[in-house]
């Protein structure tokens, strides 16, 4: 054992000695530092501006070549254009990005400008162009044939108002009052939802038979459930003033919620629409229908405990690290996402380290020595692995140093929350954060092991670091078209779990996964995989490395 030891301290001198490796590991420490930094930058409402302004250009262009001809056939699409225009314009003055909540009231002002000129142009068209020319560029209401002149100046008048409250809203940027038009638009769909309900229910009692009637009452129940419980999202919002800022937890967890509901309020698919829908590329060809249900299923259970846990967030004021780019715990999370430069450190060192010995001829001067050869080939696999490890680490001190300096680290101790056994947790970020990092080190290991069997086995730095590195980056890619050709079996193999990022991270591939192919992927199956790969080709390496002559 202390020959080993001493082994390993001269290899680590050996690479110590050279500038490249303190190089590299100040790299992977730059990495670190960095992540947070460009993890909190904000979306800025200047990405945007470009594209609108040449938006509004090419609106101008097509406005004039529209004046240019003779007639009016074309101005219900002149009309189209303007009013375009005339919302852009509103966006680029008040500086708007696409990720403002108010792009929702700019697509509402647009909806009511394009039915106030619809109106206009229908009761002034006399034999210039149909109804259906104008309805082709802009709105018109349906029943507009029976509106007389009086009903259409109401319409008009009640277009202009709301056009108007949109438009102030948006320059003012008065958050409340826009929830306050999102809870009044919801709740009136509820309204309406309930009356067609209650006459699908009348249908039903007089024909209790009707199968189709039926399925109708059971479709308009389950829409009125999700637009009561879009008004519960927006009355909540509206109650606990809450705004719709990026990095308002509360506003993210509320977003969350809302987005969810379409996918928790829609129905499981029957055979013969499933058989459809995987005709259609929609699932996997290999899925079988029982898999679906599953995984289904299992998605339904998934979206109710993440409901779970924001509301608990919500209601206990306790914010989700992945709900703000402003968070220490979010930025650090991120190094589960940032495995590539340790896996590059891990795969130089470990693919040039006996490869190396080789081509320089050492290897003979270091076999002479009176050492058994397993010794030393442990030595340099050691080596190897923490130089590749070491390098991880630095990235993670990097990381939440420059975290907590940025962002304070007072938000390490704002616990994270998680659903087990039916009830919502709280622990603490790095009691979540160190057991990932771990399944990540398993990952690099087994990546770095077998660079070391290639470089000790091959004798060929350029195979050694190629393989891995091409497996590494490749397996994502090779997972995903291995599913979609219906090879399931893929997901039991190393190629599913080399990168890590998807298991420890909640990024939405393991869903997208499940959902295609019924395939469910499981961290403690793959670590165990990885690590009796690894010690497989570290013995079969060390097996050819023991037997090897020299001279060769």
């Amino acid at each position: 054992m202390k020959k080993t030891a001493s082994l390993i301290k001269n290899e680590f001198i050996k690479e110590f000695g050279k500038k490249s490796t303190a190089v590299i590991l100040l790299l992977a420490l730059a990495v670190g530092i960095m992540l947070p930094i460009l993890s909190s930058r904000n979306h800025a409402a200047d990405d945007d501006r470009s594209y609108l302004e040449s938006q509004i250009s090419w609106n101008d262009q097509s406005i004039a070549e529209i004046k240019q001809e003779s007639g009016s056939k074309r101005l219900p699409e002149q009309r189209f254009y303007e009013i375009d225009n005339q919302v852009l314009q509103l966006q680029v003055d008040e500086n708007i990005s696409y990720s403002d909540y108010r792009t929702n009231l700019l697509d509402y002002y647009r909806s009511a400008l394009l039915e106030m000129a619809g109106l206009q142009l229908y009761r002034e068209r006399g034999e210039h162009y149909s109804l259906s020319d104008i309805a082709s560029y802009l709105t018109v209401p349906d029943g507009i044939e029976e509106m007389d002149a009086a009903a259409i100046d109401q319409r008009l008048a009640q277009l202009k108002t709301q056009a108007e409250r949109y438009r102030q809203v948006v320059a003012q940027n008065s958050y409340g009052t826009y929830t306050q038009i999102m809870l009044e638009a919801a709740t009136e769909q509820t309204n309406e939802l309930q009356k067609q309900v209650d006459a699908q229910q009348k249908l039903v009692q007089a024909d209790a038979q009707d199968l189709a009637v039926a399925e109708a009452l059971s479709s308009l129940k389950t829409q009125l459930a999700q637009q009561t419980e879009l008004v519960k999202l927006y009355q909540y919002r509206l109650d606990h003033d809450i705004g719709y800022g990026e990095d308002d937890y509360k506003n993210n967890a509320l977003q969350e919620l809302q987005e969810q509901l379409g996918e928790r309020y829609a129905p499981m698919l029957d055979e013969g629409d499933f058989i459809e829908a995987q005709k259609g590329g929609q699932f996997g060809r290999n899925m079988t229908y029982a898999q679906y249900q599953e995984s289904y299923q299992d998605r339904q259970k998934a979206l109710t405990e993440r409901s779970a846990v924001l509301w608990h967030s919500l209601e206990n004021n306790i914010p989700l690290f992945e709900s703000s780019n402003k968070d220490p715990r979010s930025a650090a999370e991120g190094l589960l996402g940032s495995v590539a430069i340790a896996v590059i450190v891990v795969v130089v060192f470990a693919g040039s380290s006996v490869s190396r010995e080789f081509s320089s001829g050492s290897i003979r001067l270091l076999l002479t020595r009176p050492v058994r050869r397993y010794k030393v080939y442990t030595a340099k696999w050691v080596t190897c692995m923490l130089l590749g490890l070491g390098s991880y680490l630095l990235m993670a001190i990097g990381t939440v140093v420059t975290a907590g300096i940025k962002l304070g680290f007072g938000g390490f101790g704002v616990p994270v929350l998680q659903y087990r056994d039916g009830a919502v947790e709280q622990m603490g970020f790095f009691s979540y954060l160190l057991p990932r990092m771990g399944y990540v080190c398993i990952a690099i290991i087994f990546i770095g092991t077998i660079a070391f069997f290639f470089s000790a086995v091959a004798k060929n730095t350029a195979l050694a670091v190629a393989l891995p590195t091409a497996g590494y980056f490749g397996s994502p890619l090779a997972l995903q078209l291995a599913i979609m050709f219906g090879f399931n079996w893929v997901a039991y193999t190393p190629i599913a779990y080399m990168d890590p990022s998807h298991l420890v991270r909640n990024d939405g591939f393991l869903e997208q996964l499940r959902e295609m192919s019924g395939v469910t992927l499981s961290a403690g199956y793959g670590a165990a995989m990885l690590l009796g790969i690894a010690a497989l080709f570290f013995a079969a390496g060390m097996w050819v490395f023991c037997r090897r002559d020299i001279t060769n």
